[in-house]
């Protein structure tokens, strides 16, 4: 065959050299990861066994500690072109990357959720070239790390917060917008006056005057520093602060969503990966070559199984993101699932320690709360059940 001519996904080339048939091709269906993907994650893996930081933390550790770790190793704002500050790697490489690193630590995989899948992609995707060059450098810089407001429905019902003009800035005032702790920029939404339409801006969460944080909850888990409810009392916005214009914010709630799906999918599916690994070393420590119970055995193999199949979900999702292709259901299927097999492994994971091993068994009910986090954030099983629901009723099946 002409070496110079197009060769199709799903191929398969023979020659003959005269003496020798040999054949080499590219099945449609690969789970073979690349080459750059394969040392992206391999390269997370040693990290993540490596630095303290990104192991379980202590009550001391500060969040920046973490930032400064992630950023220091190109984590930050991965998936943000180079152009901008950012790593320019695909979604696979993100998610293996957020897997590995939340097998280590929840609360170091929350950070990479808060700021890569929510704050940037949100400024990358709906942000003007300006605000683009702006605050993802200082994202991918570690410098000032953002986030997303926690949202409910990310309906005008669901918010307190107005924003009405002032000349030529804006203004802000209201309660009820959640925000994780310890991360500089967050995107705020922010309901009209009439109660009709919703406005997202970029706001400095530290040092905005008028701008008032409650005492930090939640603390010790996927939002390491806690969450925190933000008052804001007349707060003054610039117009450059506006993330994008009222034609394009019905894209951006769902594409919000779906991002943060995928992430928190992601950030599950690691932590479950890290239990079932603590309980296996519990186990082969404890039984030498293996000989444990059948009820033992039983319980394993289900977690590896369903850990397994939440690893493929998430990268299915990644892979569609990837290839400009709708990931809508698998990305609310990832995350629904990854969470509740999480949950499920660090149940049975405390079954199988028993009351032996009292300091495996903290970091495993540390997993669980983490595991249950990740169930109840960004939306619920039950909610998400109607995302795929939705899809199979319409017959929007996976695109090929």
């Amino acid at each position: 065959m002409n070496g110079g001519c197009h060769v199709p996904q799903g191929w398969w080339r023979i020659t003959y050299n005269g003496s020798r048939i040999t054949s080499e091709g590219n099945p449609a269906l690969n789970f073979s990861l690349t080459k750059d993907q394969r040392s992206v994650r391999d390269a997370a893996r040693a990290l993540s066994r490596a630095e303290k930081a990104l192991r379980e933390p202590h009550p001391a550790q500060d969040i920046h500690e973490i930032i400064k770790c992630l950023t220091g190793h190109g984590l930050m704002a991965m998936t943000v072109p180079k152009e901008y500050g950012g790593a320019g790697k695909d979604e696979v490489s993100h998610v293996l990357t957020l897997m590995e690193i939340s097998k280590g630590s929840g609360s170091a995989g929350g950070v990479l959720v808060w700021n890569n899948s929510l704050y940037c992609s949100s400024i990358l995707k709906y942000g003007k070239e300006g605000q683009k060059r702006k605050y993802l450098s200082l994202a991918a810089s570690g410098e000032k790390p953002g986030c997303f407001v926690v949202l409910g429905n990310g309906t005008p019902g669901d918010l307190r917060t107005s924003i009405v003009a002032n000349g030529g800035d804006w203004r802000i005032r209201g309660e009820g917008s959640v925000f994780p702790c310890g991360l500089t920029y967050g995107i705020a939404a922010a309901v009209s006056h009439d109660g009709t339409s919703v406005t997202y801006v970029i706001i400095d969460l530290e040092s905005s005057a008028g701008l008032r944080r409650e005492e930090s909850i939640e603390k010790g888990g996927i939002f390491f520093s806690g969450i925190a409810e933000t008052l804001f009392e007349n707060v003054r916005v610039s117009s450059e602060a506006i993330l994008c214009g009222q034609d394009e914010v019905t894209n951006l709630i769902p594409s919000t969503l779906r991002e943060s799906w995928l992430g928190v999918g992601a950030l599950a599916a690691g932590i479950g990966q890290g239990t079932l690994e603590e309980v296996l070393d519990f186990v082969r420590t404890r039984h030498g070559s293996g000989q444990i119970s059948q009820v033992v055995e039983w319980k394993l193999a289900d977690m590896g199984v369903e850990l397994e199949v939440s690893e493929l979900l998430v990268l299915k999702a990644a892979w569609l993101k990837d290839h400009h292709k709708s990931y809508d259901k698998e990305a609310a299927g990832a995350k629904a699932f990854a969470s509740e097999a999480a949950v499920k492994a660090s149940l049975e994971g405390l079954q199988i320690l028993g009351n032996r091993d009292p300091r495996r068994r903290i970091s495993i009910e540390k997993r669980m709360r983490d595991a249950e986090m990740c169930r109840i954030y960004y939306s619920t099983r039950e909610r998400l059940g109607f995302v795929v629901a939705d899809h199979l009723c319409q017959g929007r099946m996976t695109e090929s």
